[in-house]
């Protein structure tokens, strides 16, 4: 059954005629409160609507990211709203757990995607030419990051800021994008760490925050990365001074 969080319980009745879910998030930079109130109980009564909800959501906040600190907010509020569990009734899942394990899915699928091969072209056959393969590195180090990955990691970034995601998700993917090290990658995780960097030192100790920042100044003076790139990298570090 549906429940409301306390502190988001709708103000007002809601409207007798039933708002669809598309169009309510599709409204929420405009009205964040009409949102809130808009939503009916019988829509996300089950684990498979609170789960299109989470997917809705998160999808219209890669698609607005000017719009991303919204969403956030609106997934803050949405957090603690509950429904009895597909696979064991005796339990229940939250619009958080269920919002947590999408943004892992999102944000590993949107890394592979940027990886090495996206630049393999079509072809069937795996590409085993090490020549072959050693160029295709080297345009992806220059490669830059699509829009669809960058807004990715901003919403990821302020989920984290409204305190949505824990510390632990930021130090994940802030790991995976330096291991993995190619041009998207590391203008990414500039744009993330820009984002997220103040609340991040908060809850941080300051080896582990320096450890970050010394790869990045390493990696722009020793890394033989695009101009542009190596710019980035520098005064991401630079800003953190």
């Amino acid at each position: 059954m549906f429940r409301w969080p306390r502190d988001t319980e709708p103000e007002e009745a809601v409207r007798k005629e039933q708002v669809r879910p598309e169009e309510s998030v599709s409204c929420v930079t405009a009205n964040f409160r009409a949102f809130m109130t808009d939503l009916s109980h019988e829509e996300l009564d089950g684990e498979e609507s609170l789960q299109e909800m989470v997917e809705l959501v998160f999808k219209r906040a890669v698609k607005k990211p000017h719009s991303a600190a919204v969403f956030a907010k609106l997934c803050q509020h949405l957090s603690t709203v509950e429904v009895q569990s597909l696979t064991d009734w005796s339990a229940s899942v939250s619009f958080r757990s269920l919002l947590v394990k999408h943004c892992q899915a999102e944000f590993r699928k949107n890394l592979d995607k940027e990886g090495i091969s996206q630049k393999s072209g079509s072809c069937l056959e795996p590409v085993r030419d090490v020549r072959v393969i050693d160029r295709l590195r080297e345009e992806q180090k220059k490669a830059k990051p699509s829009d669809q990955f960058l807004n990715t990691l901003r919403f990821i970034g302020e989920l984290f800021l409204s305190k949505v995601l824990a510390e632990k998700a930021m130090h994940c993917c802030i790991r995976r994008l330096l291991q993995k090290g190619d041009g998207p990658s590391l203008e990414g995780l500039c744009q993330l760490l820009q984002l997220i960097q103040q609340d991040l030192e908060v809850v941080t100790s300051k080896e582990v925050m320096d450890s970050y920042y010394n790869q990045l100044v390493f990696i722009a003076e020793k890394g033989k990365r695009a101009p542009r790139l190596s710019l980035l990298l520098k005064h991401t570090a630079d800003s953190r001074k």
